[in-house]
């Protein structure tokens, strides 16, 4: 469970930072002012704030010395007296100011001009950007998010949705390059891939059938059938057809625990062939060449996206027209429990489904929904169309309202997270409230 809690942070902190770190850079890139990075989410425990800025500093230098005033791009002005020769030039100046708390922030020297907060804040869920003006305020001052055009906007607010996609990418390049277990299509394979540690895994046993009699799960590796080993499924399954109403013996890897499975073929009837009633795959360790591998994962983050939202398109349907959920919604609870067994699976098995997470969670900030990165840029859009904003205390209220309802659902599958995976506990929690 520590390692779970500890994996889940780690993950969800990684997401966050990157999703922010892509409004950050777009906003300085900008010329927008980030007034604060946060590590983490408030309250603040403390903050580090760099001011720059840049002053005169005067040079003075007797006549009988030389100054070669031409070879120093610094210099602005020269003054020459009687008898001194007096050189102003540009000094670069830079000063650090702790903030610790919610404190209020040291004033800043007249000369410097006000910098980011980098900030590490108490609640260790991702992190967070404070962008000026980005409620609409200090509209007039050259340095803020309401001052820009629409098109630097709607690239500022997308930014960190870019960033997700951008880290997915990456992760799955690792992925591709270093190698990954992953089932295998001979066609689909590339010549240059590197297939090794190839294995028949079942993906899903049918209920009744002589494979669940056996007692065969899910994810189960079939060694070898009556001591012979068939690398393709087609030459298993064969097989297995000659079998039918004869006993057969299954050398099975079950995780690092070694079985064997006595199981007696028989006809079935969704395929009117000997079976044991299991879907198999074809599995394989597949690695390529670095030279390659960032395409792979450019495509296989492309690819995923598109299966992300056609997921979407499918519940969205069902709940309108069939009034029913396809599928099962995570919640933060349930997710913490599918990247604690992606860590137990190993670190590769980590990283992949962090990739995932970052590709859902830039689909799901997209989504034209108040709150989200989506419908602010569904509200820069309709500015751009209208040639004037929105009403800004309107579309606050939108996304206040937006914010709320996200809440409640955020809630919601939290509480069906904790039904469906710890039924235990409600009945713990339920004995316990009668005590009091």
């Amino acid at each position: 469970m520590f390692l779970t809690v500890i994996t889940f942070f780690a993950v969800l902190g990684v997401l966050v930072i990157a999703h922010e770190l892509g409004h950050f850079f777009a906003a300085r890139r900008g010329g927008v002012r980030v007034d604060e990075f946060g590590f983490g989410l408030p309250p603040r425990v403390f903050g580090v704030k760099v001011l720059a800025g840049e002053k005169l500093e005067k040079i003075a230098q007797t006549e009988d010395i030389s100054i070669d005033i031409e070879k120093s791009d610094s210099v602005i002005k020269e003054v020459i007296t009687d008898k001194v020769t007096e050189i102003d030039r540009v000094k670069k100046i830079k000063k650090w100011q702790f903030v610790w708390g919610n404190q209020a922030e040291p004033k800043n020297d007249s000369d410097l001009k006000p910098g980011t907060i980098y900030s590490l804040n108490w609640i260790p869920l991702g992190g967070f950007v404070k962008i000026k003006g980005e409620e609409g305020q200090s509209a007039t001052d050259e340095d803020s998010f309401a001052h820009k055009g629409v098109w630097r906007r709607i690239w500022i607010v997308s930014a960190g949705v870019l960033m997700n996609l951008i880290l997915a990418a990456v992760l799955l390049t690792i992925i591709f390059a270093v190698g990954s277990p992953q089932f295998i299509d001979q066609k689909k394979i590339s010549n240059l891939a590197r297939v090794s540690d190839v294995k028949i895994r079942v993906v899903e046993v049918l209920p009744d059938s002589p494979a669940a009699k056996a007692d065969l799960k899910v994810s189960d590796t079939i060694l070898t059938i009556d001591g012979q080993t068939f690398v393709k499924i087609d030459e298993l399954q064969n097989y297995i057809n000659g079998k039918i109403n004869q006993p057969i013996k299954l050398e099975v890897q079950r995780e690092s625990e070694f079985l064997t499975k006595e199981i007696t073929p028989q006809v079935l009837t969704e395929t009117q062939k000997g079976g044991m009633g299991v879907a198999l795959v074809q599995t394989a360790f597949v690695s390529y060449p670095w030279y390659i591998a960032w395409w792979y994962g450019i495509t296989e983050t492309l690819t995923m996206v598109w299966g992300v939202i056609s997921g979407f398109y499918l519940i969205i349907k069902n709940l309108l027209f069939s009034h029913q959920m396809i599928g099962d919604v995570y919640g933060p609870i349930g997710i913490a429990t599918l990247v604690g067994d992606a860590a137990r699976m190993g670190f590769l098995y980590l990283v992949q489904f962090t990739a995932v997470l970052s590709i859902i969670i830039a689909v799901i900030n997209f989504l034209p929904f108040p709150a989200l990165d989506g419908g602010r840029v569904l509200f820069l859009l309709i500015e751009a169309v209208r040639g004037r904003p929105v009403n800004q205390k309107f579309e606050n209220a939108l996304h206040n309202l937006g914010f709320a309802l996200l809440m409640i659902l955020f809630v919601v599958v939290t509480f069906r997270d904790i039904a469906r995976l710890s039924s235990g506990f409600l009945t713990w929690w339920q004995n316990l409230t009668r005590l009091f």
